[in-house]
């Protein structure tokens, strides 16, 4: 653990073991619960992917804290990998998380704290390029970084529902004919198969749940030629641990469809604070006709119209799906900024040669 102190603003502390976060995890908790954060920023979260994918990926702690006497009152949660010969930081968990932030405890003046905790990480140094995914345009750091001008690397959308229904059945009654239709006929074919959709509501066995969330996903995947962190080294281990978490504090939300002898699909998700985050979903090829994942959302917002949420959180992804739903969109930016002579040429090599490949496709650049 490196240190600094600044008299105004509190004692910086730069985490970076596995050991020194897992004593953090008391003072941890205390400001993830303040409002206003994702899942993705929690202790247990962080924890998971740390002491699993982060582990066995050999990514090295870069955890810059803030306090005042002994109370945590920010923190940036970070990590460094070696790529292609330069050393990258990244948040923790990127790679799992579709929204990557800093925390700030309420009451605290978040642009100098965050501001003193940047230029910390740049002097303890290490790392020659700075590459920060999925920052919203409302995270706390936004700012921060927006005035360190980054090049943006990828603009994309979060989709979601805002909440408008007072029940299920209003968003239901709310909705167009066709729609109707689906919901009705989706439901029908599904209770003809003799096919169920229910809400996990006990710890009981998750372990055995995810290991079949798994094993639906992988063939999906593979079949679009597309990668996950569940084929990441203890991606999985990473997925168990997160999911327990979350059921320790009640914001798992678990729902799959299902008979007598087997599970068909699952959607896993997640709630805080009004919010729920639909994260990962599956379902068994042999049932791909009954469309059961779409039928699983239509649930899944009901489910919220019902326990009056304010939002369906799609989260990243272009996915058909979403338009049936009326998504909204927010801005989800990943931001980089080069640190060493090494990296900056780096980034403007980077950066031309994808900005070539944008302009060959014919896609704008951000």
């Amino acid at each position: 653990m490196s240190r600094s102190s600044s008299p105004a603003a509190g004692e910086v502390r730069i985490l970076e073991s596995l050991e020194a976060f897992d004593a953090l995890e008391d003072a941890w908790r205390a400001l993830d619960a303040a409002p206003g954060l994702h899942p993705f920023q929690e202790f247990g979260w962080l924890s998971a992917w740390a002491h699993t994918i982060g582990r066995a990926e050999g990514w090295q702690l870069r955890i810059a804290t803030l306090w005042q006497r002994e109370r945590l009152i920010a923190a940036l949660p970070l990590a460094v990998q070696r790529f292609k010969g330069l050393k990258i930081l990244e948040w923790l968990a990127a790679r799992v998380s579709d929204y990557c932030d800093a925390l700030v405890a309420p009451g605290v003046a978040r642009h100098e704290a965050l501001g003193l905790l940047w230029r910390s990480i740049q002097r303890r140094g290490g790392f020659d390029v700075a590459r920060l995914r999925h920052v919203r345009a409302d995270a706390h750091i936004a700012a921060t970084l927006d005035a360190l001008q980054p090049w943006i690397e990828t603009l994309e959308d979060a989709g979601g529902v805002p909440i408008a229904w007072p029940s299920g059945d209003a968003w239901y009654e709310s909705q167009s004919t066709k729609m109707r239709e689906r919901v009705r006929y989706k439901a029908r074919r599904m209770q003809s198969a003799g096919f169920r959709v229910e809400l996990i509501e006990s710890a009981g066995d998750l372990d055995g749940l995810i290991d079949v969330l798994v094993a639906q996903k992988r063939p999906w995947l593979a079949e679009r030629g597309l990668t996950s962190m569940i084929d990441a080294p203890a991606g999985v281990a990473f997925l168990k641990r997160a999911v327990s978490e979350a059921a320790r504090r009640g914001e798992l939300h678990l729902s799959v469809v299902r008979n007598d002898e087997r599970i068909a699909a699952c959607d896993l998700a997640f709630v805080r604070e009004g919010r729920i985050y639909s994260y990962i979903a599956s379902f068994d090829a042999e049932y791909a006709k009954y469309s059961f994942g779409r039928l699983l959302t239509d649930r899944l917002l009901m489910w919220a119209c019902d326990t009056g949420q304010r939002r369906l959180d799609l989260l990243l992804g272009a996915y058909d799906y979403k338009s049936e739903y009326q998504c909204t969109l927010e801005p989800v930016r990943t931001l980089v900024l080069g640190r060493t002579v090494l990296g900056r040429l780096a980034v403007i090599l980077y950066r031309r040669r994808t900005l070539a490949a944008r302009l060959k496709s014919g896609a704008a650049s951000p």
